[in-house]
């Protein structure tokens, strides 16, 4: 199943269903032969010693889409992932994960959603504006916390 974001609107709700890619780990190679160049959602992790994620950021990529913004945070010689992300994890223990989207104010409410209470001291999202209440169910291949 591709991993992309699909909704459905209800009255003045919208269910939204994000469909994640796999665990990949984030190097230059792989984002430059496996990422699309297409807008979408993605979540940064690092992976500690006991092998288990921990989440970063959540952001979207649209102008320039998620391979361009992926590709900069892979580089070790940038070091944006720092600069972006305001932490100073190895580049070799970067994790991501994706979903491609082709709206914006689809990925305006998505992100939103997951700023109100997800992650200490997240950035705050405003919404698009259009719904009343925002819903999003995750699907993901593997656990979200382990990498065995």
């Amino acid at each position: 199943m591709e991993a992309r974001v699909t909704r459905r609107i209800k009255d003045s709700s919208v269910y939204y269903t994000i469909r994640w890619t796999d665990f990949l780990h984030l190097e230059k190679h792989r984002v430059n032969t496996s990422i699309p160049s297409e807008a979408g959602v993605f979540e940064l992790y690092y992976l500690d010693h006991a092998n288990t994620l921990h989440l970063i950021d959540r952001r979207g990529a649209y102008y320039g889409g998620l391979r361009h913004i992926l590709r900069e945070i892979a580089d070790p010689d940038v070091r944006n992932a720092v600069v972006f992300f305001g932490r100073s994890e190895p580049h070799d223990r970067l994790y991501v994960r994706y979903s491609l989207i082709r709206s914006q104010p689809d990925m305006d409410d998505i992100l939103y959603f997951f700023s109100i209470g997800s992650m200490p001291n997240p950035e705050p999202h405003q919404d698009s504006g259009r719904f009343a209440h925002i819903y999003v169910k995750e699907i993901t291949p593997r656990s979200l916390y382990t990498l065995a």
